[in-house]
């Protein structure tokens, strides 16, 4: 994962802490106008790292496939069923 920008970290990191952040809530915690954020998670779909919903953004599904197939390597998978 090659993220584009400084940016583009924190919005990653932001949205892996909350699960979704919505565009304004992004937007104002980064200083930023919401089209920006709106470019930059277009940005971020783009490359498989984000998924865009209405009004806001959650991890790409790729970002949720590792974290499982990390958890059946220590054999916890089972228990997300």
């Amino acid at each position: 994962m090659t993220l584009r920008s400084p940016r583009h970290e924190r919005i990653v990191a932001l949205v892996r802490d909350s699960g979704f952040m919505p565009i304004e809530e992004l937007a104002k915690v980064l200083d930023v106008t919401p089209q920006t954020i709106r470019r930059d998670i277009n940005q971020l779909c783009e490359d498989n790292i984000l998924r865009r919903y209405h009004g806001g953004a959650a991890l790409g599904s790729s970002v949720v496939n590792d974290d499982y197939t990390a958890l059946v390597s220590f054999g916890l998978g089972a228990m997300l069923f």
